[in-house]
């Protein structure tokens, strides 16, 4: 299919999914957004990508099945419009469905936590929604169009196949990946990798073949330089307790609305065993009393930093520095940062520009200052600057925004299944 053809199929499908997600007018924001990543999917060529995220979204949604998308690409305007409809990355925000009526307030970063309200104009319920994803990371990941992908134990199959049957309509072949790992002494399913036209299975050079764990007949991509790059693909546990619930249930989980206080919420997460360790003891610690504030410490969960007079190879998590580390403690307290957005927020409010901001943060989170030392300390306040010269990686916003929603929703399902289904049935 031509490359015109593809992105007018993209577009036809985000339209349709942008007037039945804003049925009274789509917001100037909204609608800002998408046309920016729209040109630059049309600049990079990349719309073959979003298609095939759209097609493998909808095949586990007709199997009842869900589907993660990670790094800065789960942040984009396109991805919410093809498949994923958990994040909206506008800023938080009020939307009126019956008329049209669209607000930011200030302050907020998640929309959920925003109070419930009646529109000014008809004085229907405002619906609450945004997660503030800064489209200053997902940019780049819309030009490069790269997906990873993580799949359930019983999607993953089905998702090979999408892959599969996507390509060879274009003349091309997926096949099985893996790769060698010495801590399990043993090659494991990477993925799949998309030949080059005209090459098959068959034509690869035997050197290549290998079995995976399962016994079936894979390229090696340890060394990537002899082979295409592959399309990575995952399995996870929590993907596989997602989908047999929504088996069990007969829906999905996303359409089930995050409803109960925020702090009964925390309470029937933390009664559950859905958190790992980690993240129940930063949860419990803590103590969040917003939905925002919960998915920030789940994306703390996920940072690196580095351990002070330590090895310069050696990491703590977040909440180990938050428990033993007084020092970090206390800056921690008065400069929170939980994510690489939370960051560029932060030098934002200190006066920072768009650019600059930009370039520390990104700076900042993989270890490097772009900045002399005399620069640094007149430039930031200097608890901050004594924090963020241990951090070494800072996880984006968007992969503890979605983790959250699907904690909390498994858990007010596990909690709540009649009224679930009562409020589910009949819309209260």
């Amino acid at each position: 299919m031509p490359m015109e053809d593809m992105l007018e199929m993209l577009k036809s499908c985000c339209r349709r999914e942008l007037e039945r997600l804003y049925p009274a007018g789509v917001p100037p924001a909204a609608m800002w957004r998408y046309r920016h990543e729209l040109e630059l999917v049309e600049r990079a060529g990349t719309a073959e990508e979003y298609l095939l995220f759209r097609e493998i979204s909808k095949a586990a949604e007709r199997t009842f099945s869900k589907i993660y998308v990670p790094n800065s690409v789960q942040g984009t305007m396109l991805v919410y419009l093809l498949g994923d409809h958990d994040l909206n990355p506008l800023s938080a925000h009020y939307y009126c469905t019956a008329c049209g009526y669209y607000t930011e307030p200030k302050g907020a970063v998640v929309g959920l936590d925003l109070p419930p309200a009646d529109c000014p104009h008809c004085g229907k319920p405002l619906r609450r929604d945004g997660f503030s994803l800064r489209r200053q990371w997902s940019d780049s990941a819309v030009e490069m169009g790269a997906f990873s992908y993580w799949f359930s134990n019983g999607f993953y199959p089905t998702g090979c196949r999408v892959i599969e049957q996507h390509y060879r309509k274009r003349g091309r072949c997926a096949v099985p990946s893996a790769c060698w790992w010495d801590s399990a002494d043993r090659y494991e399913s990477h993925g799949m990798v998309v030949l080059p036209r005209g090459k098959t299975m068959d034509t690869m050079p035997e050197a290549l073949k290998i079995r995976d764990e399962f016994g079936v007949l894979c390229i090696d991509v340890t060394n990537l330089d002899k082979v295409p790059v592959p399309l990575s693909l995952r399995r996870t546990k929590l993907l596989d307790r997602m989908e047999a619930l929504q088996r069990e249930s007969g829906m999905l989980l996303s359409e089930l609305p995050v409803i109960l206080p925020t702090r009964t919420l925390l309470q029937d997460l933390l009664a559950t065993d859905i958190p790992d360790k980690e993240e129940r003891a930063l949860l419990r610690r803590q103590k969040p009393t917003t939905i925002g504030a919960i998915m920030d410490c789940l994306t703390a969960c996920c940072n690196l930093y580095e351990r002070p007079g330590g090895d310069s190879t050696s990491y703590d998590s977040l909440y180990r520095k938050l428990r033993w580390d007084e020092r970090f403690a206390r800056s921690f307290a008065e400069y929170p940062v939980y994510s690489r957005e939370g960051l560029y927020d932060l030098l934002r409010r200190e006066g920072w520009c768009r650019e600059r901001a930009f370039e520390l943060t990104e700076s900042i989170r993989r270890g490097r200052w772009c900045f002399d030392p005399e620069q640094r300390a007149q430039w930031l306040p200097q608890k901050l600057l004594w924090q963020c010269a241990h951090i070494v990686y800072l996880s984006g916003r968007a992969p503890g925004c979605w983790w959250g929603l699907q904690y909390l929703r498994m858990a007010q399902y596990l909690h709540l299944v009649p009224q679930t289904f009562y409020r589910v049935m009949w819309g209260v």
